[in-house]
């Protein structure tokens, strides 16, 4: 329902404002028309991430990164750095870290972004409604106001799409829930750790523990309980991981970004756990892995692991850790790349050990 819902909005507010904006350019080509969309959709999603980062300030929240589309800004040690990196089903993020403490607030951070949009929106209708305007920017303030108001309003309504919450649900979820908002904030707090070098295994145990809740299929707490098999991993703790992810993977509310990385993890630690003639992975799941290969470097790692103990091809390893460290010099979280260093060391060691056992 979720998903047919914005899909209404998005189709109904595209018509209208293209409508409208072919209206009013008319006599120029289509080709400086559909310029004109493209940059007002692409300006509002800035802009939205761009009001996450206004209020996340006023709120006391410290900027970790902020990515459109591709391209991720991160401050590290004291310089910006620019790098490349996505996340399936998302436009942008701006990723920030809350005040210390656990009384931090939640609302302003996650309703900014389409706060900003629809006052944008508004400011837009106010000009159109005030200034005479050519017809060509005309044209493009009408569908500035009509994305902006898409954007807000498919966000600040509480929705789940794709096993994912919005800015509107996360609010709602984190007002009312304690658990949720320790798991929103630990997530933030390790994306900021690991833009500054710092791994998993950094963190102690203790800042794991309020994970003992049973509900893990709340995204929140779920992404956190697939950060914490990955600390196990890291560790060399395999089984542990295993059983963690295990238990994710038979939560039915699971979402299927959770889904897909769980499974892939899964594979990976039953052949470091010895286990053979693993099953081949679902066509989702291979899409999935194919489209986030360039952006998630882990996945090099996941290919080292069955190149070595599943393939027993010591070359393409090589070339794949080769291809992990070339990758590791503009990767945008070098924390990150440490802890999986750390598994492809691992992964080799129990390689050459395998090799002298004969087995």
């Amino acid at each position: 329902m979720s998903k047919i819902l914005v899909f209404i909005l998005a189709a109904l507010a595209g018509a209208l404002g293209g409508f409208y904006a072919a209206a009013m350019a008319d006599g120029w080509s289509t080709l400086l028309l559909l310029a004109e969309l493209w940059f007002a959709y692409f300006l509002q999603v800035v802009l939205h991430e761009g009001g996450h980062l206004l209020f996340g300030r006023l709120s006391g929240y410290r900027m970790t990164s902020f990515r459109v589309g591709r391209w991720i800004l991160l401050r590290r040690e004291g310089k910006w750095t620019l790098s490349r990196y996505q996340i399936p089903g998302t436009g942008g993020q701006c990723l920030m870290c809350p005040p210390d403490g656990e009384d931090y607030p939640v609302l302003l951070y996650n309703l900014g972004g389409g706060l900003f949009n629809l006052m944008l929106s508004a400011l837009a209708g106010l000009l159109l409604w005030r200034v005479p305007l050519p017809p060509l920017a005309e044209a493009f303030f009408v569908l500035f106001a009509v994305f902006g108001v898409v954007i807000g309003l498919t966000n600040l309504i509480p929705l789940r799409v794709g096993g994912l919450d919005n800015d509107g649900r996360n609010a709602l979820v984190l007002a009312k829930n304690p658990d949720s908002r320790w798991a929103f904030a630990a997530q933030l707090r390790i994306n900021a750790a690991q833009a500054q070098g710092r791994t998993l295994s950094d963190f102690p145990e203790a800042f794991f523990a309020p994970l003992k809740t049973e509900d893990w299929n709340n995204p929140l707490i779920g992404a956190v309980a697939c950060i914490y098999a990955g600390r196990k991993m890291e560790q060399g703790d395999f089984a542990g991981a295993k059983a963690d992810l295990d238990r994710l993977l038979a939560c039915p509310a699971l979402s299927q970004l959770l889904r897909y990385e769980s499974l892939l993890e899964q594979r990976c630690c039953r052949r470091l756990l010895g286990e053979r003639a693993l099953e081949s992975l679902d066509r989702q799941t291979q899409k999935f892995r194919k489209s986030t290969r360039p952006y998630f470097i882990s996945r090099c790692r996941q290919e080292y692991v069955l190149a070595l103990l599943e393939e027993n091809d010591l070359e393409k390893a090589q070339k794949l850790r080769d291809e992990f460290e070339k990758r590791a010099q503009k990767y945008p979280y070098p924390g990150e790349t440490a802890g999986e260093r750390k598994m492809l060391d691992r992964t080799l060691a129990l390689f050459q050990k395998s090799s002298k056992s004969g087995t």
